[in-house]
């Protein structure tokens, strides 16, 4: 498919011709759907450790015992962070 002859949308559309054209070439492009898929993953990791950490400062904030008090899921999404954080500087 040839991205320079898509059809424009109808002015009434709230779909701008270049995400008309974008989305004509994820269908067909794998590099590109690969590259989305992957950065909405690290994306949504790296929310979630952005939440643990804030969760974790406001714990210590309210002078909880980090120790005793801890959240198995934040332990998790905190480890993967630290393991990303380092990998990138590998």
């Amino acid at each position: 498919m040839d991205h320079r002859h898509l059809p424009m949308p109808s002015p009434v559309s709230p779909t701008w011709y270049t995400d008309a054209a974008t989305a004509a070439h994820h269908t067909h492009c794998e590099p590109c759907r690969t590259r989305d898929t992957q950065w909405e993953a690290a994306w949504a990791e790296r929310r979630a450790a952005n939440g643990a950490s804030i969760r974790r400062r406001n714990r210590t904030q309210l002078d909880l015992n980090l120790a005793t008090d801890s959240d198995p899921d934040l332990d998790e999404a905190l480890r993967r962070a630290r393991t990303d954080r380092t990998a990138g500087t590998r």
